[in-house]
């Protein structure tokens, strides 16, 4: 579902209809989603251990068992060389968004994803990066404000995951991430005011080119709320289960497209 992120620019540009063919949509989609599972399946094979005493991630193939470490590293090595091709072949555009994805997807998972602050940024280079290569493979610049509303919103949602692994795992939190033990639920709790309110104000800005999406700022600062109240109520902070397992997050995100599909190609 992050994946889909590479279709914001064609969508937001009002373009998504009848501006491409089929193909061009579905191989950018493909060659990206296959990089992105070869990189978290290296993310597994390096959080083995930690996994393994997860509450919920030692059921993962990796961690319980299912899979071999061996067989594990040949299918993500596969899928990047899969990744790759078709991207060389049909959306040259998009290589070094995905080389890019890779090389940051590694280093976060060995070094960056240890350090206070430093990993919540990660998290959200990796949606810019999936905002550029839509750009890239659809050849559309984004412009300014939607880049810093979607940076201000991956901030927002990965502060999110951080509190809500803090609240779920307790004291536990240090054996399945480090990082957490540097963490605090009050400076987390600031952190993820602060990113709701700029969000707003940076979506705000954006919508200012298209006046009817003004209109929108409601059902966005609704959603922004829902998901904090989520959150501080210790359900899981994981932007895609959020979205799946919470029927007011769903059904106002739901919304949110139709009505952005309405004022721009309706």
């Amino acid at each position: 579902m992050k994946n889909l992120m590479l279709f914001f620019p064609p969508f937001l540009a009002g373009k998504i209809l009848g501006g491409y063919s089929l193909s061009e949509y579905f191989w950018p989609f493909l060659s990206f989603s296959l990089l992105a599972s070869s990189s978290y399946i290296v993310n597994d094979l390096l959080d083995l251990e930690s996994d393994r005493k997860h509450p919920a991630k030692r059921y993962r193939p990796l961690a319980a068992g299912r899979i071999s470490r061996g067989r594990a590293a040949c299918i993500a090595v596969f899928l990047t060389v899969v990744s790759l091709c078709l991207a060389a072949f049909f959306v040259p555009g998009l290589i070094p968004w995905l080389i890019g994805y890779f090389v940051l997807s590694v280093f976060y998972s060995t070094i960056l994803k240890k350090l206070l602050w430093v990993d919540l940024l990660a998290i959200s280079a990796f949606f810019l990066i999936r905002l550029e290569a839509g750009g890239a493979a659809f050849d559309i610049k984004n412009t300014p404000w939607l880049y810093l509303s979607v940076f201000l919103l991956a901030l927002f949602l990965s502060t999110g995951k951080r509190l809500s692994e803090l609240h779920q795992l307790g004291a536990l939190a240090g054996c399945h991430r480090m990082v957490l033990l540097r963490y605090s639920s009050t400076k987390l709790n600031i952190l993820l005011y602060a990113t709701s309110v700029t969000v707003l104000i940076t979506y705000f800005m954006y919508c200012i080119t298209h006046r009817a999406l003004l209109y929108s700022v409601p059902l966005c600062a609704y959603g922004l709320f829902r998901y904090i109240r989520r959150v501080q109520k210790g359900k899981e902070g994981d932007p895609t289960s959020s979205l799946l397992r919470d029927p007011q997050l769903f059904i106002v995100s739901v919304i949110w497209v139709s009505f952005v599909g309405y004022v721009l190609y309706g």
